[in-house]
């Protein structure tokens, strides 16, 4: 190349440059999800499968939801752990920092079964411990956590003393149903998410731009 002076007059001015290397401007058609073929959409579903996910937060409505629900059977200062959803060993559960017994019993309808212990809850306090505790730390399923409950000294009727232990299998029972239930809520969450459909909605809500062969591009025009 040679090192001549050009004279080049853009708009209504003049200016001397030395051309060093000339560069040129790729324009590329750009398309709305829409606008692709049958073909593409397919490519661009496949490559976008984990958009949702990927968004902060996808969680916090289920375990909203699921906090609710363990309040509502008497657990309080609820916590949630979980992992998920594709290793052996995934799983959730929860520790709450006390259960209200009575609420418990009339919550699972179990007041013919526990009347005695019912009773004794209402008139005053003959529990002295309770509440749900992690008692391992690597996993989150079901069996990683226990239910800890402790009665005052209850009258040596044998009947009594079989409600207490009667209580204590319920809420041990329940509680590991509740911490499945929690875990295949989270999972179908994470499952719809990752469909068609839901996919499909997110890119158009985000008017997400492609090229004709399904590559996606930056649209300056969205904030």
């Amino acid at each position: 190349m040679s090192n001549s002076t050009v004279k080049v007059t853009p708009l209504n001015s003049t200016i001397n440059i030395t051309p060093i290397k000339a560069y040129g401007v790729l324009t590329v058609p750009v398309f709305l999800f829409d606008d692709l073929t049958e073909d593409v959409q397919a490519k661009v579903l496949e490559n976008h499968c984990n958009i949702n996910l990927e968004i902060e937060g996808w969680d916090e409505q289920v375990l909203e939801e699921q906090k609710e629900k363990l309040k509502a059977f008497g657990f309080s200062g609820v916590a949630i752990a979980y992992t998920g959803f594709w290793s052996q060993g995934d799983g959730a559960s929860f520790t709450a920092e006390s259960i209200d017994a009575a609420k418990f019993i009339r919550a699972t309808r179990l007041e013919k079964n526990l009347k005695f212990i019912l009773n004794q809850l209402e008139d005053g306090t003959i529990i002295t411990e309770n509440g749900v505790e992690r008692i391992n730390h690597q996993y989150c399923h079901a069996n990683t956590v226990r239910v800890n409950l402790a009665f005052v000294p209850i009258d040596e009727e044998p009947l009594h003393a079989r409600e207490a232990d009667d209580l204590l299998f319920f809420i041990e029972s329940h509680v590991k149903k509740l911490c499945v239930e929690i875990y295949e809520s989270l999972q179908k969450t994470y499952e719809d998410l990752q469909n068609e459909e839901q996919i499909t909605e997110t890119i158009k809500a985000n008017e997400m731009l492609f090229t004709e062969d399904g590559q996606r591009q930056i649209n300056l025009g969205v904030a």
